[in-house]
């Protein structure tokens, strides 16, 4: 016999019908009645669905009081929905909303999203969705713990390959550049003040900091100029307030083709923006060859070099093989910046750092080497040296280049042992045929660069540069 659940019987079916329609005469969004009747009747479909037990409807009349009273129906049901995701929600962790969709849908329009990085991942909604649609290898950053609890189940469910790293996304190191950096940050202005649903939201995920709320979104657009390679974008929502402010801020960092994108409802809502730079194929075809452990030619201050990965053992014995040496004599390392080269060393002594570091301000990008000491896990024995690594940052900007997106390379001259060092690629390439290679242009055969070892502070060959000019730095 069916009852009506509204009679007091505790027992019995009611019309699903019926059901419904006191639902969405009780709530102002009738398509949340319908979600709410699926949530309590465990059914993902009411087509089916002609009667309700008396619990269900219970269930169903508990979650519409809740709705009633301002709760978020993503925590009444535990279930959000962002594009094709069916993601778990609940208290602690933003609600996404259906403006963020966009968010996902810009980038797909890009013409290489393989490797991407999403700052401020929350539930991990933005990065799964790019995952799912595009393909793309993701790496999400999320400081708050719970909402990293619910990013987790939302990777198990969908058997992600995306990684989850936990820290401040302003912050932390994060493995090699990417192809978009992407972001949903904090970004509401002033105070907490907001009300309905977002009062579920957790403060740290809303507020961006300051009257205007730009403080984080300013971090982002400042922090992807450090993590996206050449030619990469930005893509980040903001506030429609905030759309003018933060396209010349990010103009203002060194960002191009700049542009604000409306959301659905035609809100500017979302910055998009591209590093400057593109890498040519013959960048691309080096760095592919240095992270596979392969040897490749790279231009010099003075000859042609070959270069490697130094801490990929494989790599510098086939690096020593090649040019026809033992590892009793390890090559030295060249550097993008002073920071990463000084980086290598051992500083135990303070006086040993303060005598590289005063040289390198004066003379890198440039023709110096210096030795210094070293306990970094190199391919090679660095006891045969003494413990020590010689290091030098090249003046070439080619060089550089390369060297900015690979870290650090084991470089030495591009020819075999006893015979002349190549002064142009094709020079090059005849010793080395099947090497990936940088054209950097005729070499300049200048002098060789000056060696300095700065633990005894003694000059070990002099070279390019003048010794009274380096006797006057260190004093």
């Amino acid at each position: 016999m069916t009852l009506n659940w509204r009679s007091g019987v505790k027992s019995g079916t009611v019309s699903s019908a019926q059901l419904l329609a006191w639902g969405q005469r009780q709530l102002s969004a009738p398509h949340e009645a319908r979600l709410l009747l699926e949530w309590a009747t465990e059914t993902d479909s009411l087509l089916a669905l002609s009667e309700v037990g008396y619990r269900a409807a219970e269930r169903y009349r508990s979650g519409v009081a809740q709705r009633r009273r301002g709760f978020p129906l993503q925590h009444i049901i535990g279930v959000m929905h962002f594009r094709s995701l069916k993601l778990d929600a609940g208290p602690g962790v933003f609600c996404v909303r259906p403006e963020t969709e966009m968010l996902v849908e810009y980038p797909l329009e890009l013409p290489d999203v393989s490797r991407v990085v999403d700052l401020c991942a929350g539930s991990g909604a933005v990065g799964l969705a790019l995952e799912v649609e595009a393909g793309s290898q993701v790496d999400a950053v999320e400081l708050s713990e719970p909402a990293r609890k619910y990013a987790l189940r939302n990777l198990e469910r969908y058997q992600a390959r995306l990684r989850l790293f936990a820290g401040d996304a302003l912050g932390l190191a994060l493995p090699g550049t990417y192809d978009l950096v992407i972001s949903n940050p904090p970004y509401v202005p002033g105070e907490p003040r907001l009300g309905g649903d977002v009062l579920f939201d957790p403060e740290m995920a809303l507020y961006g900091g300051g009257e205007d709320g730009m403080v984080l979104p300013r971090g982002i657009i400042t922090r992807a100029r450090e993590l996206l390679r050449p030619g990469g974008h930005l893509l980040m929502e903001h506030d429609e307030t905030q759309a003018d402010a933060l396209a010349q801020f990010a103009r203002g960092a060194g960002f191009e083709e700049i542009s604000v994108l409306p959301d659905l409802t035609g809100r500017p809502r979302f910055l998009r923006a591209r590093q400057p730079g593109c890498l040519s194929n013959e960048m691309r075809a080096c760095l592919s060859a240095v992270a596979r452990g392969e040897v490749i030619i790279v231009p010099t201050d003075t000859v042609y070099g070959i270069g490697a990965d130094p801490y990929n053992s494989q790599a510098v014995t086939s690096l020593l093989g090649a040019k026809g040496r033992g590892e009793t004599m390890p090559p030295p390392l060249l550097a993008a910046t002073p920071a990463e080269a000084l980086a290598l060393g051992s500083w135990t002594e303070p006086g040993h750092e303060a005598r590289a570091r005063r040289l390198a301000e004066a003379f890198w990008p440039g023709a110096l080497t210096l030795i210094i000491p070293t306990t970094e896990s190199l391919g090679w024995d660095t006891s045969v040296t003494g413990g020590t690594v010689a290091v030098r940052v090249p003046a070439h900007a080619l060089t550089r280049e390369l060297l900015a997106h690979t870290g650090p390379l084991a470089v030495t001259s591009a020819n075999f042992t006893g015979e002349p060092p190549a002064e142009n690629l094709a020079e090059a390439q005849a010793y080395f045929p099947q090497m990936p290679a940088l054209d950097g242009g005729c070499a300049n055969l200048g002098s060789a660069s000056t060696i300095i070892d700065v633990v005894n502070g003694s000059v070990i060959r002099a070279g390019a540069l003048d010794l009274d000019a380096i006797k006057e730095v260190l004093g």
